[in-house]
């Protein structure tokens, strides 16, 4: 296996210390290409094994805040990128991925019903969970007084169930 791995991709050959979200995101997409090349005759489930197991969906959604339109852009996802600095628990760290951002000054939205810029909310919304949902801890942060990348050290402890309900959109 670890042969095949080392053919797939140069920064996964020799003894240096690779990401194990890196490796993840090549395998996956060595899978997704691979089974791709399926012939048609075969079941689509096999052709589409990696985006089925792993592909969810979320939202952003923006809401001006003069007239209340809300835009919604989707975007697919096989990990969500979860920021850890001065966060204790997996759960906290999901809120702060999901909670809602005021975007006003110099960063307002361009609000297509009212031809203008305006203050907006927005926020992202589960649309479509995986099955096998991956978490990608952020352990590291731009350092501005070093001009560097700083590794965070915070420990993040996970519940023995993790309920997304939250955070998943509603039906209209």
């Amino acid at each position: 296996f670890v042969k095949d791995v080392m053919e797939l991709s140069p920064d996964f050959r020799g003894y240096g210390q690779q990401d194990a979200q890196e490796f993840l995101k090549l395998l996956l997409t060595y899978l997704e290409t691979r089974l791709a090349a399926v012939p048609p005759s075969q079941p689509a489930r096999l052709r589409n094994l990696v985006q089925d197991q792993f592909r969810g969906s979320y939202a952003y959604c923006t809401t001006c805040l003069a007239c209340s339109r809300t835009s919604q852009v989707h975007v697919s996802f096989y990990d969500l990128d979860l920021k850890v600095q001065g966060l204790g628990r997996l759960e906290e760290c999901l809120a702060d991925f999901f909670s809602k951002e005021t975007l006003q000054g110099d960063n307002q939205y361009a609000c297509a019903a009212c031809d203008a810029k305006r203050d907006a909310e927005r926020g992202i919304q589960l649309l479509q969970v995986p099955r096998v949902l991956n978490l990608q801890l952020m352990r590291f942060v731009f350092d501005v007084k070093s001009g560097s990348r700083k590794k965070v050290s915070q420990q993040v402890s996970f519940p023995h169930v993790l309920d997304l309900a939250p955070y998943v959109a509603r039906p209209p």
